[in-house]
């Protein structure tokens, strides 16, 4: 390394280290560009991955680390693939989909909000279930407020639908509308 550019590397070093989790998916990353048509911003990412050493690093015998390259790292880890990282997305989304059924069944998306995200969890979603009476209120085709069980302000429900008497196990065939609230927050 050319002394201008270690002089750069040393004074643009992480302010604290990384996790190893971190420094992984760094790797991963570029393990994913080196297949791809960015092959500038794969040599680019390289280069600043070794330059700051965000690559995971080798420990030797005595409990020591040292850095490691990139094509150290693709050698001494031959059972990850250059679709590792995609394979990776895939598999979570599939294991989401049994804790966290999302609204649309089939559709997986990393980017999703709301019911889609691969961050939701069991209390952002609530089931709230309306009988055909609270519908005898409506003013003027206006369906009564919705409850409120997130006190935010900044929150909207995102998801509805009519569901029949029967589905809920209900003997008789009222209308009943569900509102499956899965709050996003707005701000």
């Amino acid at each position: 390394m050319k002394p201008v550019i270690k002089e750069m590397a040393d004074t643009l070093l992480p302010k604290h280290p990384i996790s190893s989790l971190e420094s992984e998916l760094y790797f991963l990353i570029a393990r994913h560009l080196s297949s791809g048509p960015c092959r500038k911003s794969f040599e680019v990412l390289i280069q600043e991955l070794e330059l700051y050493q965000l690559l995971p690093k080798r420990l030797d015998w005595k409990g020591n680390e040292h850095n490691r390259s990139y094509a150290d790292l693709v050698s001494s880890n031959i059972h990850v693939a250059t679709d590792h990282l995609l394979r990776i997305c895939q598999r979570i989304g599939t294991i989401m989909d049994k804790e966290v059924p999302t609204s649309v069944r089939g559709v997986q998306s990393l980017i999703g909000a709301g019911r889609q995200s691969l961050l939701r969890d069991q209390k952002d979603c609530k089931t709230v279930t309306w009988k055909s009476t609270m519908f005898a209120a409506l003013h003027r085709g206006r369906p009564p407020e919705i409850p409120n069980y997130n006190n935010s302000a900044n929150t909207v429900p995102i998801f509805l639908k009519t569901v029949q008497g029967g589905e809920n196990g209900e003997k008789e065939k009222k209308k009943q509308l569900s509102f499956q609230e899965c709050w996003l927050e707005t701000s």
